[in-house]
């Protein structure tokens, strides 16, 4: 069994481009159970490609991990889509999402700070996601090496189909307009909302993080998906210092690596299980 990975910085969009795939590759998700099951989170499920018994297929699968010889599923990787979201909006989705599984009292002002001074969440630092620098770097550095595709959060916003036609072409999957419109369609943030909503209101076991007591506090895992925010709401101070910490990497990436948010690597023959 082959893997290709999904790979990102947490909160850079993964769960919007798991329900994209999942409903262009196996047909209208009809609840979250069913991304995971079609898409699997390494983070929250066991995977052993090599208990699998049909080896010349793949499976795709979500990593927020560094690549690296020490990833767990690397030696089945064949290649990979990889998620870049600007560092700010990913702060802001981070200090949500904290919230949701935590205190719901969290100092917002502190958070971003942490976030500013080590480059990414300490916590995801911890668990072998590296800072937000880290995890791109790793993962630019291996694109001579292996099929490859670099997306933007921004690019999945301003085209979504134009987005999904290429990671389906990346893919080599046969292209059908309906299905890109369809899928898109029902991935679109409320719709995704609104099965949270539903699943934790019924108490089901949902994909979502978070619990009913939470939704009905007003904190969902499923936001509105936004780009190109500003710190300012928490401090402009914050912002104007997040500036001078992150601008100079912000430039340099897209600088050095346009080409390959272009232009994908060599493509791979995707056959699903």
């Amino acid at each position: 069994m082959s893997v290709l990975l999904l790979a990102a910085y947490p909160k850079s969009g993964m769960t919007w481009l798991q329900f994209w795939l999942a409903n262009y590759i196996a047909g209208e998700v009809k609840n979250s159970k069913e991304v995971l099951r079609r898409i699997p989170d390494i983070h929250r499920c066991q995977l052993n490609p090599e208990k699998v018994a049909a080896p010349k297929d793949m499976i795709l699968c979500k990593t927020h991990f560094c690549y690296s010889d020490k990833h767990p599923h690397i030696k089945h990787t064949v290649g990979y889509i990889y998620l870049l979201r600007h560092p700010k909006d990913i702060l802001l989705s981070n200090l949500s999402y904290f919230k949701l599984i935590g205190n719901k009292d969290f100092d917002d002002k502190q958070f971003a700070l942490e976030f500013i001074k080590h480059m990414g969440v300490p916590r995801w630092i911890q668990m072998g996601f590296g800072s937000w620098n880290m995890n791109i770097s790793s993962w630019m550095m291996e694109a001579t090496k292996k099929p490859h595709l670099f997306l933007r959060y921004e690019d999945m916003h301003a085209s979504p189909s134009g987005c999904l036609e290429r990671i389906i072409d990346f893919l080599g999957l046969e292209k059908d307009d309906d299905k890109i419109r369809l899928s898109v369609e029902a991935s679109v943030f409320e719709n995704m909302q609104r099965m949270e909503k539903k699943e934790k209101a019924a108490e089901e076991e949902t994909f979502f993080p978070g619990n009913k007591e939470c939704m009905e506090s007003g904190i969902m895992f499923i936001n509105k998906g936004k780009t190109g925010q500003s710190l300012a709401s928490i401090s402009p101070e914050i912002d104007e210092l997040f500036d001078q910490r992150f601008g100079n990497l912000l430039k340099q990436i897209e600088e050095k690596h346009q080409e390959w948010f272009e232009k994908c690597g060599y493509r791979i023959r995707y056959v699903p299980i």
